[in-house]
């Protein structure tokens, strides 16, 4: 394989970015002036090579059925992820509707968006839609506050900061809250 290396294809003064993802067909990225005193955007691509300022955009973490969701908290670096606030949707990255439901993070699996919040116990929430929310409590030993999703193996991955504990549910849990559950 051939890779073509490009540096710093994003708006000018802006080098660092804080995050990326690929949503709904385009590179979204958090950027960043500088480190030590930041000020942030939020832009686009289809190609990774132009970028387009979202002006008001905020950064979502996952994208389904038209919309775009994500943790109402001010994502600075990476040691605030996982921290707990309301979900939130948006159909443009601009105009945000907040919930009553918080989370510390949450995905969108191909047909459901699930969500994980850390507590006594843990609760793995469930979404047809993104707005209507179930809470399952998750009887485990850890405390988890990161989700991801393999849709190979219809396992949901958890996760805790700092120390990255690793715990899936397994196909019978899968069966149990998520394949099964209807709103």
């Amino acid at each position: 394989t051939n890779w073509t290396e490009y540096r710093n294809v994003l708006p000018s003064g802006y080098g660092f970015t804080a995050f990326t993802n690929f949503l709904n067909g385009m590179f979204i990225a958090q950027i960043a002036d500088n480190e030590t005193n930041p000020t942030h955007k939020i832009v686009t691509s289809t190609n990774g090579m132009t970028w387009t300022e979202v002006v008001g955009g905020k950064y979502p973490l996952c994208y389904g059925k038209g919309k775009y969701l994500r943790i109402n908290v001010d994502m600075v670096n990476g040691l605030d992820y996982g921290t707990e606030g309301a979900i939130q949707y948006s159909t443009d990255l601009v105009n945000w509707t907040t919930l009553q439901t918080t989370a510390n993070d949450i995905v969108f699996t191909g047909d459901k968006f699930a969500a994980v919040r850390k507590g006594t116990p843990d609760k793995l929430l469930i979404s047809d839609n993104g707005i209507d929310w179930t809470e399952y409590s998750l009887n485990t030993n850890n405390t988890y506050s990161m989700i991801s999703y393999s849709g190979d193996d219809n396992r949901y991955y958890l996760a805790n900061v700092p120390s990255f504990l690793l715990y899936f549910l397994y196909d019978d849990i899968y069966n149990k809250y998520l394949h099964n559950h209807h709103s």
